[in-house]
């Protein structure tokens, strides 16, 4: 059996059911013929309540982290996602502030590196350095790069949202090269934590089953208002400049209320 997949148990097959099993070719054809009968029967029914709280087990992700210390605040307070920025005119750079060997080290935690029009041999060099657990791009890789990444490492592709989007033109091609998207706000400040927020109105109009994080301007006192957005595809929050002391450096006091807000906020709407 493979690890996380738990055991169930069929009830006994009525007379009817029986008849079908045994003129079944194989064991495998018996399987799938009592099953159906079990459908039939709404013995085996989809749980829309367990569905609907799956929905719900919003993740949160912080980025921009260059401190040892700033990491194991975000594992201590059971962050899903830490980033770290690899891109060098990010004032977050994490690749001269933060030893990889620590960040290696750390357990308990999924780490993303997040890159801006890197190299392939910058990015894989960088996994594993820091022994990443997804990459995040955030620039204007092509789905082709994409492809290329996501043989070696999960990607997450990044998307800059302006007064609106073309989901077919600008999105879909990245649907098959990704494991997630991330949804950021486009500005001429650069290619994110710039603190803007876009029209979260735009993505009631996702058309995919693609989950994505939704980043850009998320602040502290946001969480009944995220809590309560219907985007069945939202995966986690992405926080970032709105929770630091200075670029780089995170308020423990503020990512721990949100944290602990958020998860509350989305247990009262279940």
């Amino acid at each position: 059996m493979e690890k996380g997949l738990r055991p169930f148990s069929i009830p006994p097959p009525k007379a009817a059911d029986k008849s079908l099993i045994i003129s079944a070719n194989n064991k495998r054809q018996a399987l799938a013929a009592y099953l159906l009968c079990c459908f039939a029967r709404k013995k085996i029914a989809p749980d829309a309540k367990g569905i609907q709280r799956k929905t719900k087990q919003m993740q949160i992700k912080v980025c921009g982290i260059t401190k040892l210390s700033d990491l194991q605040m975000l594992v201590e307070n059971k962050v899903d996602f830490a980033g770290f920025i690899f891109y060098e005119r990010s004032p977050r750079f994490a690749g001269n502030r933060i030893d990889a060997r620590s960040v290696r080290e750390t357990t308990g935690i999924l780490k993303v590196g997040v890159f801006v029009n890197a190299s392939m041999e910058q990015v894989l060099t960088t996994v594993a350095d820091y022994a990443l657990d997804l990459v995040q791009l955030h620039g204007d890789e092509t789905p082709e790069f994409c492809a290329a990444v996501q043989t070696k490492v999960p990607v997450i592709k990044a998307f800059r949202i302006g007064a609106n989007v073309n989901w077919d033109k600008d999105v879909s091609p990245y649907l098959p090269v990704t494991k997630y998207f991330l949804f950021d706000t486009a500005s001429e400040k650069g290619y994110g934590g710039t603190g803007d927020r876009f029209n979260w109105e735009l993505l009631q109009q996702y058309p995919y089953q693609h989950p994505f994080l939704l980043s850009g301007g998320i602040a502290p006192g946001q969480e009944a208002e995220i809590s309560s957005l219907h985007l069945p595809q939202l995966l986690a929050v992405d926080i970032n400049s709105k929770f630091e002391d200075s670029p780089g450096v995170k308020n423990p006091e503020k990512v721990s209320v949100f944290v602990a807000g958020l998860r509350k906020a989305l247990q009262q709407v279940l």
